[in-house]
């Protein structure tokens, strides 16, 4: 019987963790939660790829993600945008929307003219 639960509990707990996908096998972000316009690339603008990976964790809810403080879009899980930024660096926010858990995450980001970066 011990054993029984102990392998019911890895299952669970193994069915929380992400799981990472290739940038090519996710969904764009649907227009819908898209808040900016992307700029054309140029040699002052550089462009971020953000993406989420699939999995359980934090799924029932889509994240908030700004760029110095300005919300660009939510994403959901197995999700994928490229968003535009000047050169230089910038903050990454992100922040779980609804009722999941979590507080404010943030990154620096060194943005290169007509360079993408992923995050």
């Amino acid at each position: 019987m011990k054993t029984l639960l102990i392998l019911t509990t890895l299952i669970i707990t193994s069915g929380c963790a992400t799981t990472p996908t290739p940038w090519v096998n996710k969904s764009e972000v649907p227009s819908k939660r898209i808040h900016v316009v992307a700029q054309p690339m140029s040699q002052e603008i550089g462009h971020v790829k953000i993406s989420r990976d699939e999995g359980f964790t934090g799924g029932a809810c889509t994240t908030k993600v700004s760029l110095d403080g300005v919300h660009q879009f939510d994403i959901d899980v197995n999700e994928r945008i490229m968003i535009s930024a000047s050169q230089g660096y910038h903050i990454i926010s992100i922040v779980p929307n609804g009722f999941c858990g979590g507080g404010t995450v943030e990154t620096s980001v060194d943005v290169k003219g007509n360079e993408s970066r992923a995050y």
